[in-house]
């Protein structure tokens, strides 16, 4: 885990994911319309490269939040993804995959931030994704 702050730079919407989380940012939305939304959504998740053609390795970008708590970092596209590669040479791997299986898959004690580095985005500690995943119905148990 990396807790390197990373400054936020400006984003201008280009799919439809990004135009609801700038929603949220400027309260057009509330964050649980845009949250359904964004579960149905495909994300873009940091991870380290094999190599010899093996498909990256299944440990996402985890960096830290303002309290130490491990945040699963995940993108709105493609291209957020350079400003967070910039400063984490051993994550130069995307997987794209359904938001709902990316936080399907993460152990209890991971949350999320969505868009480190971009002013459009937002975080979600562990507490709060456990209630939503149980809320939308993504728990695996």
């Amino acid at each position: 885990m990396n807790d390197q702050p990373v400054e936020s730079r400006e984003l201008v919407p280009v799919n439809d994911l990004e135009t609801k989380l700038a929603r949220i940012a400027s309260g057009r939305t509330t964050f649980m319309k845009a949250f359904n939304f964004f579960i149905n959504s495909l994300v873009v998740v940091l991870t380290k490269p094999a190599g010899n053609g093996e498909p990256p390795e299944k440990k996402p970008l985890t960096l830290r939040g303002p309290g130490g708590e491990p945040l699963v970092a995940i993108f709105s596209s493609g291209g957020r993804t350079a400003v967070v590669m910039e400063r984490h040479d051993g994550y130069q791997a995307t997987v794209t995959l359904p938001a709902w299986q990316v936080i399907s898959g993460l152990p209890a004690n991971r949350g999320l931030v969505v868009n480190p580095g971009w002013t459009v985005g937002f975080t979600v500690p562990p507490d709060l994704l456990q209630k939503l995943r149980k809320r939308f119905r993504l728990d695996p148990s």
